[in-house]
């Protein structure tokens, strides 16, 4: 582009509500934002000849979620004895860009001059004496010819919305190329990028199984939460994903079959439409225990007959049952003559799983009797007891006889 004395006034601009709209992404809510500051402190060199160094000035940008809203460029120390010759372009890591200086500042030399470029500025960079400020893109001329490997900027708005709801991750390039060169030069001493993009999707939270820890009978069973409405919610035992569920209108559930026997750890994440990745969850812990309890050991042992009249009775589980299922009617002794029970106190001893069983009279001599153990016994997680699987669901019963 020729310097020219009057400058045709071409501004292009545009609402960055705007410009998010039409890549068809929605804003970030208020206060869900996330965002850092950049510098690339290397000068840029504007030589008499035209030639700038470096070109591009690079800036990496890293560790950011994706979905940019906004974002501002400053140029530090800018010194140019005849402005109107700068253009100053930006390209995004996912190619977009935008002319944000062109043409501006007319042949008014600056020195140490600080420029935030920003789209919610109130106002353009002028015609005239450029000062420190802050300022929209301004581009009086909208052909303007960058060298490669810059882009052709034929298509370039003035806007910094156009990086909008992009990936800010990667290399940010500064073109910065001096469209007339007959003697004048200058530098930039350093640019900077501010960048705001939306936050990362909040952790689902498991609303089901209710408790934590649970346990579970059979492995089938589901676990449910909430997550961002429209968000990708995927649930891990472990490092294992076992689900991945549409997150429709902030609620999710994933019904598992066939789970092992075993303590399961679950977490769950969400995942947006831009691919960003919340934290894990909470875990939420499942036990799967499908196997019923049985006895394994009696005291007296089956067929005693001089079993003493003032002993205790034992039974030993096979695991951890629930004390409040050892009751009269599930855990029994009875004089097989009769046919009575016989009234006694029921201990449960959870390190060694034994249940007493403590006659409040020592028993009759001479007498039969017969224990019980019903199938209403029932472990941890809620199996019943089964003396015999192969059979069904079978008690435990042995018999002894008093000396």
């Amino acid at each position: 582009m020729s310097r020219a004395t009057t400058v045709r006034r071409s501004l292009l601009a545009g609402s960055s509500a705007a410009a998010l709209a039409l890549t068809g992404l929605v804003t970030a809510q208020p206060g869900l934002a996330a965002g850092g500051s950049f510098a690339q402190l290397s000068p840029i060199t504007i030589g008499l000849d035209a030639t700038v160094s470096p070109y591009p000035s690079t800036i990496g940008v890293s560790g950011l979620p994706k979905g940019i809203t906004d974002v501002n460029v400053t140029l530090s120390g800018f010194d140019h004895t005849y402005p109107s010759d700068v253009d100053v372009l930006l390209v995004g890591p996912t190619g977009k860009f935008a002319v944000v200086v062109s043409d501006v500042g007319d042949g008014f030399g600056v020195s140490g001059v600080n420029l935030t470029i920003d789209d919610q500025a109130a106002g353009h960079l002028p015609t005239e004496q450029i000062t420190s400020g802050t300022y929209q893109p301004t581009n009086f001329e909208t052909d303007d010819d960058f060298p490669a490997p810059a882009p052709d900027t034929d298509t370039s708005d003035a806007v910094l919305s156009t990086f909008n709801g992009t990936d800010p991750n990667g290399s940010w390039s500064l073109y910065v190329a001096d469209d007339y060169g007959a003697g004048d030069g200058g530098d930039i001493s350093g640019w900077s990028l501010q960048i705001t993009t939306i936050d990362l999707p909040a952790a689902p939270v498991f609303t089901a199984p209710v408790t934590e820890p649970s346990t579970d009978t059979d492995g089938s069973f589901s676990l449910a939460g909430t997550a961002p409405a429209g968000s990708t919610v995927k649930v891990f035992d472990g490092a294992t994903q076992v689900g991945s569920l549409p997150a429709t209108s902030g609620a999710w559930a994933l019904a598992l079959v066939d789970v092992p026997d075993g303590t399961h750890a679950y977490t769950a994440t969400a995942t947006d439409g831009l691919g960003n990745v919340s934290g894990p969850s909470a875990a939420r812990t499942v036990t799967v225990d499908s196997v019923r309890p049985h006895v394994t050991r009696t005291r007296p042992a089956q067929a005693a007959d001089d079993v003493r009249v003032g002993r205790n009775v034992r039974a030993t589980f096979s695991e951890a049952v629930r004390p409040g299922t050892l009751t009269k009617a599930n855990v029994r002794l009875v004089d097989t003559e009769t046919g009575d029970a016989v009234r006694a106190r029921r201990t449960y001893n959870a390190t060694t799983h034994t249940v007493v069983i403590n006659p409040r009279r020592d028993l009759a001599p001479d007498t039969r009797y017969r224990v019980v153990i019903g199938t209403g016994v029932k472990d941890v997680a809620g199996n019943r007891l089964d003396q015999k699987p192969r059979t069904g669901l079978q008690l435990k019963t042995w018999r002894f006889t008093t000396r």
